[in-house]
């Protein structure tokens, strides 16, 4: 099972082990609450839906945080983790510090989280592993395909055409990531220019580079790109096989990071 929090509540998905979508919903709930009301209506909604922790062979929470850095394993201190976080960013008062492992990179991702919203949802659903989006992102399947050409992926958490928005940028050549960073941009033209800086500063052509959008991407918005990037298309997550014709109609690519 999958959940990505969201800015009213959160997502899951529940995958079978080959590969089958068995389940996808958006669940709306007050993020804002005290943690022991957050507790209760997350515990309460699984329940309701006959959904427990015991039934999963694993459990990802995709959390949402523009403060993280890679750090590679031969590198890794785990006591440095705040002091990593400290040389790149300001880390909110509010906020955790944590670490995943990603073992198809050799690295780990050090990064802040709400603790609030992190500790409900550990303690709600005992034995969930975290991660934030550029990490749920960097499965197989995109890491496959960079060893062919160079793919930049941009995973939007709002729409620019409609104000300001955040997008978390990777860039993987050869097979490896090249670059992961947190932008914020103000509108359609500011991010088709924060996108060809993260290409110049990666010295990758647009002719040779597949371009992916996934997250709250307009039509609008895609045809604004698609005269500046010839290779654009969705990032719809990893390869999946639907359950039913209503979960076949699902907009993927909105939900990369826990189809990923």
């Amino acid at each position: 099972m999958s959940i990505c929090l969201q800015s009213n509540g959160f997502s899951f998905s529940v995958t079978s082990t080959s590969g089958l979508l068995l389940t996808f919903g958006e669940v709306t709930v007050d993020l804002a609450q005290p943690m022991s009301a957050l507790i209760a209506d997350i515990k309460s909604f699984f329940a309701a839906h006959h959904i427990y922790p015991v039934e999963f062979k694993s459990m990802r929470l995709v959390l949402d945080s523009g403060c993280y850095v890679w750090i590679p394993d031969a590198l890794y201190d785990a006591a440095q983790n705040r002091r990593y976080l400290e040389t790149v960013a300001r880390i909110p008062a509010s906020s955790m510090v944590l670490s995943a492992a990603h073992p198809l990179l050799g690295a780990r991702l050090v990064y802040a989280a709400d603790a609030t919203l992190t500790t409900s949802f550990k303690v709600a659903l005992p034995g969930i592993d975290c991660c934030i989006r550029p990490f749920a992102l960097l499965g197989k399947d995109l890491l496959q395909r960079a060893a062919h050409h160079p793919v930049i992926v941009a995973h939007l958490l709002s729409d620019p055409l409609r104000g300001s928005a955040a997008i978390d940028y990777l860039v993987l050549r050869d097979g490896g990531l090249t670059l992961s960073t947190h932008r914020t941009v103000n509108g359609g033209r500011q991010m088709l220019y924060t996108s060809l800086s993260v290409m110049k500063q990666m010295q990758v052509e647009t002719d040779d580079m597949e371009f992916l959008l996934c997250g709250a991407v307009e039509r609008e918005l895609f045809m604004q790109l698609r005269g500046y990037f010839p290779r654009l298309d969705l990032y719809n997550g990893a390869p999946h096989r639907a359950l039913n014709p209503q979960l076949a109609r699902l907009h993927t690519y909105r939900h990369a990071a826990i189809l990923a």
